[in-house]
């Protein structure tokens, strides 16, 4: 998430370089060893093409308007790149309360979970109605502040299932904004476990990855352990990492996590399925500054396939590529402007008319009695 919080931390980890972790050899697509530190990223002249993006958004509202204006053109926007399988975020922001209640991105604004509920459903109706490629609607939050842990994610699994059962035909999945510097791993994989226990719907961890051991000691204390447990939960999650960074510190974080995965739990590593880039927010209305962290979705696509060691064929997870920015804003309305000579009129003819009541009502009135003095 753009946030003033997570520029510095965000920065710092496209700079930082830690050895990679060796693949495994029996895993031929395990991640190559990462650049040297302060290399530029390697190219993937031989990578998959990266596929058509799409637009995801911070929900700075949840009016089902807004967002159902802003369905119908990402769907139109996405079928005109001749995309067969699309993939949005709708980050509705950090946990509020333990009801599933969200602070809504870079507002004060806060939304209960019917309202997000409500919000995705408009989305997801009107992107079927404009008639966009198959979908995967990742309705997402973060493990931002002190609500984060087992009640808010009970409550998320609660909602999901909710848009899910409203949109048929569509994959609808939970988000989880994971990020170390946010808070403890107790507590975010206290709302994983919660999550996966109290629904059917698989979720996707669209974080980012300071991870362990850079930097030194790890924030909050999180371990490799810790980012691979909220990576994939009970087994049916996902990766759509951050890839932000132009020096491709982000990329190589996280292939050093799925080469370690590969390692330490080779009968269930970490799959990751695409990239998630955040230009559009940087770019605005109204720009905004992102030094570090502005990475394009093409240069992330190639990143992320190289340091996972991708040829030709990224495979059967690899997929999606989208960026995230924050909804439109709706067009202001303007109203005709009333010419000084007017507004005068109108201001004599409406003293006029209170004259008039008031003689009238003067006139009518009936007549005080008179008291007789003692």
């Amino acid at each position: 998430m753009l946030r003033a919080r997570g520029l510095a931390v965000l920065a710092l980890s496209a700079l930082l370089h830690v050895p990679a972790v060796p693949a495994v050899p029996a895993a031929p697509a395990a991640p190559s060893a990462p650049p040297a530190a302060g290399s530029a990223p390697a190219t993937a002249a031989a990578g998959p093409p990266a596929p058509g993006q799409t637009r995801s958004h911070y929900l700075t509202s949840v009016d089902p308007g807004l967002i159902s204006r802003t369905g119908a053109a990402d769907a139109i926007d996405a079928a005109g790149q001749g995309l067969a399988q699309a993939l949005v975020v709708l980050d509705a922001g950090s946990p509020a309360g333990e009801d599933g209640s969200v602070r809504l991105p870079d507002t004060h604004s806060h939304a209960e979970p019917s309202a997000v509920q409500a919000a995705a459903v408009a989305y997801g109706k009107a992107w079927r109605a404009a008639k966009g490629p198959a979908l995967m609607l990742v309705v997402g939050t973060t493990n931002y502040g002190s609500f984060t842990g087992g009640p808010h994610g009970a409550a998320w699994a609660r909602m999901v299932e909710s848009v899910a059962r409203a949109l048929p035909g569509i994959d609808v999945r939970a988000g989880l904004d994971a990020e170390q510097e946010y808070s403890t791993p107790l507590a975010t994989r206290s709302w994983v476990e919660a999550y996966d226990a109290s629904g059917t719907r698989p979720y996707v961890d669209f974080g980012s990855c300071t991870c362990p051991p850079a930097p030194s000691p790890p924030a909050n204390h999180w371990t490799t352990e810790d980012v691979y447990a909220v990576a994939v939960g009970d087994g049916r999650a996902v990766v759509l990492p951050e890839i932000y960074a132009p020096k491709g510190g982000n990329a190589r974080a996280w292939g050093r996590v799925v080469a370690w995965s590969r390692t330490q739990h080779p009968e269930l590593p970490v799959r990751i399925v695409g990239a998630l880039t955040e230009a559009g927010a940087c770019n605005g209305p109204p720009k905004r500054s992102c030094t570090g962290i502005d990475l394009t979705p093409g240069p992330a696509w190639a990143q992320l396939t190289t340091v996972l060691g991708l040829g030709s064929d990224p495979g059967p997870d690899l997929r999606y590529l989208t960026d995230i920015s924050y909804l439109p804003v709706a067009p202001a309305r303007h109203h005709a402007r009333i010419g000084a000579p007017l507004l005068i009129a109108l201001m004599m003819l409406v003293g006029a008319l209170v004259s008039t009541a008031v003689l009238a009502f003067v006139r009518l009135a009936p007549p005080r009695r008179r008291h007789r003095r003692h």
